[in-house]
C-alpha cells in the first residue's frame, strides 16, 4: 500500500510533465493585416500613404487577451501635432496602458515619448514625467519608423526606430500585472502599417531600481466623490458652504507621494470637476513649518479652514 505523500508525488510528476510540454514551444509572432475583420475600427479607416496601405485613426484587435509579449507596428507621421501609439492590457474602454510618441516634440523636448496609464477614462499624462515615463527621441517626418513594445509583468520597453537600446524603459506599469486587449490609436496626420504581436516569449528585464522615496511625504488621505465645479465655491472651505453630503474614503499615495485621483473616481461630464482631499497633520509643538505641494490642474489648499494657497496649471 502506498502512503499518502508518496501517492501524491506519483500523481503530480506525470501531470507536471504534461503541463510543461506546451511551454517548450517558442512563442509565435502573428501578423494581422489592418484591414482584417479582426479589427474594430470605430474611428479608423484604411488608406494609402507612403506607398503602403495603412490605418488612419484608432483600431482595436478582437480575440486577444494580452498579458506578456511583444507588439510591433510601423508608423508614418508628418511631424505635426499628434499622439500616435499603442494601447495594451485594455480592460475596458477607460482602463488600460498607453504608450505613444509626440512627433511635433521629437528632437526638441525630453517628452517626445510618453507612457500614460488610463483610469476611469482619464489619461494621466500630466502626472507621469521623467525617468520611466517620458523620453526624448528623433522621429523623421514622412518616413516609416518601426515601433516595438515589449511587456512582462509590471515592466515594459518601448523602441522607436532601429535602435538596439529601448527609447523608454517603464519599470512600474500602473495597472500592475494585468491583461486585456491591444490596439492602435492615431490621428489624421499619422498612419500605421504592418502590425504584428507575440504572446509570451522569453523576455528578460533587469530588476527595477528601488523607488526614490522622499522623506516626510503625506501618504494617507481621504478623498470625496467627484463634484461639478459649478456647484463649488473654491474660495470657501467645504464646511462653510452648502454641498451634497461628502462621501469620504481612504486612499494611499504612491512611492512618489502622488495620489492619482483618476484611479479612484471618474468625471461627471465635460465640464470641470472638483474632488476634496483631506489629511490630519500633527505637530509636536507650535511653530512655522514648510510644506511643498505639486498638483494638476488646479488646487486650493486650506489649513484649519483658511486658504493657504491657490493655483492653476491647466493645460
Amino acid at each position: 500500500m502506498i502512503s499518502g505523500p508518496t501517492f501524491r508525488r506519483a500523481l503530480i510528476a506525470p501531470i507536471l510533465g504534461i503541463l510543461l510540454l506546451p511551454c517548450l514551444a517558442a512563442a509565435q509572432s502573428e501578423s494581422v493585416p489592418l484591414d482584417s475583420d479582426r479589427w474594430l475600427r470605430p474611428q479608423g479607416q484604411i488608406v494609402e500613404r507612403g506607398g503602403r496601405d495603412c490605418l488612419v485613426g484608432n483600431a482595436y484587435l478582437q480575440g486577444v487577451d494580452f498579458e506578456n509579449g511583444t507588439i510591433e507596428v510601423d508608423l508614418l507621421a508628418d511631424g505635426g501635432r499628434a499622439y500616435p501609439g499603442i494601447v495594451f492590457r485594455v480592460q475596458s474602454p477607460g482602463h488600460g496602458e498607453h504608450v505613444y510618441v509626440r512627433p511635433h516634440r521629437a528632437g526638441l523636448y525630453p517628452d517626445a515619448v510618453q507612457y500614460a496609464p488610463r483610469f476611469n477614462g482619464i489619461g494621466g499624462w500630466q502626472l507621469f514625467n521623467g525617468t520611466g515615463y517620458t523620453a526624448p527621441v528623433e522621429l523623421p517626418a514622412d518616413e516609416w519608423v518601426h515601433l516595438k513594445l515589449e511587456v512582462r509583468g509590471h515592466q515594459a520597453r518601448f523602441y522607436v526606430g532601429d535602435q538596439e537600446r529601448p527609447t523608454l524603459e517603464i519599470d512600474d506599469l500602473r495597472h500592475g500585472v494585468s491583461k486585456g486587449a491591444i490596439g492602435l490609436e492615431g490621428q489624421r496626420n499619422t498612419c500605421f502599417a504592418d502590425f504584428r504581436y507575440t504572446l509570451g516569449g522569453d523576455l528578460e528585464f533587469d530588476a527595477p531600481p528601488p523607488p526614490d522615496v522622499v522623506p516626510g511625504m503625506i501618504t494617507e488621505w481621504e478623498i470625496s466623490q467627484t463634484l461639478s465645479m459649478g456647484a463649488v465655491d473654491l474660495e470657501l472651505h467645504p464646511s462653510a458652504q452648502e454641498l451634497p453630503p461628502l462621501e469620504w474614503r481612504k486612499v494611499g499615495a504612491d512611492a512618489r507621494g502622488l495620489v492619482d485621483l483618476s484611479v479612484h473616481t471618474g468625471r461627471t461630464g465635460r465640464e470641470p470637476d472638483v474632488v476634496f482631499a483631506r489629511a490630519v497633520i500633527r505637530a509636536a509643538e507650535a511653530g512655522v513649518k514648510e510644506y511643498r505641494l505639486g498638483y494638476s490642474d488646479a488646487v486650493v489648499a486650506f489649513l484649519n479652514g483658511q486658504i493657504l494657497f491657490s493655483g492653476s496649471s491647466a493645460y
